[in-house]
């Protein structure tokens, strides 16, 4: 698997495009809590370095509660999402 922060450059490049899809869903099935939880946060950290706007992001409760660092964005637990995540860049 490839390491969170080459996830997290990959998934910032793609929430950069205009033309992506809205929002922007990634499933973390066959990770554990603590590599999706790094991946998420490697996501939020180049978006931030990269100055891409997020409006929120929304996923699994488990996965919500597990990330326990601040991050910039809202994040919101969504019962409907099991093992996955949604980064909104609009409203």
């Amino acid at each position: 698997m490839a390491a969170a922060q080459e996830i997290g450059i990959g998934m910032a490049s793609l929430l950069a495009m205009d033309a992506g899809p809205e929002p922007l869903p990634l499933s973390f099935r066959g990770q554990t809590l603590d590599e999706a939880g790094e991946i998420v946060l490697a996501i939020l950290a180049e978006c931030k370095d990269a100055q891409i706007s997020l409006n929120r992001v929304e996923g699994d409760p488990h996965l919500c509660r597990h990330i326990v660092r601040d991050v910039h964005v809202p994040l919101r637990a969504n019962p409907q999402l099991v093992g996955e995540m949604l980064f909104y860049r609009r409203e």
